[in-house]
């Protein structure tokens, strides 16, 4: 069993160095008006550091209007989470919720998130790692 008061080593290639995270910030804010899906997927991923999975899992009942956040099932045997969002994150979400005719946010499967990020990518990173370290 691991011990749980050992932390996991942080290493270059397990998250986005500050240029980098801001660079995709840059792009995403380049293309949201003509790419609102796939930017608003990685403005998420970047603000929440949810893995793959658990993003593309975010159903509409997932999102609380009373507190801004959404709720996350963990993978990996975690532990599920609500995770607040920023005011306009959170607005820009629900308006592309009310938009797709599926409870599932994103209705897409992992291959298409994966070329997604790899379109949008500064860094020859694996999505997961698009997490930014606040360590």
């Amino acid at each position: 069993m691991r011990n749980s008061n050992v932390r996991t080593k942080l290493t270059p290639n397990k998250y986005l160095f500050d240029s980098e995270y801001d660079e995709l910030s840059r792009l995403i804010e380049k293309y949201y008006a003509s790419d609102f899906r796939n930017c608003l997927m990685l403005e998420l991923a970047m603000r929440t550091g949810v893995r793959a999975q658990e993003l593309l899992n975010i159903r509409k009942e997932d999102m609380a209007d009373t507190t801004m956040s959404i709720y996350i099932r963990t993978l990996k045997g975690g532990v599920d989470r609500d995770i607040p969002l920023p005011k306009s994150l959170f607005n820009r979400l629900k308006k592309y919720a009310a938009t797709v005719g599926t409870d599932r946010v994103f209705n897409i499967d992992y291959d298409t998130l994966l070329a997604v990020w790899h379109k949008y990518r500064p860094v020859k990173k694996k999505f997961h790692r698009d997490r930014k370290s606040v360590v």
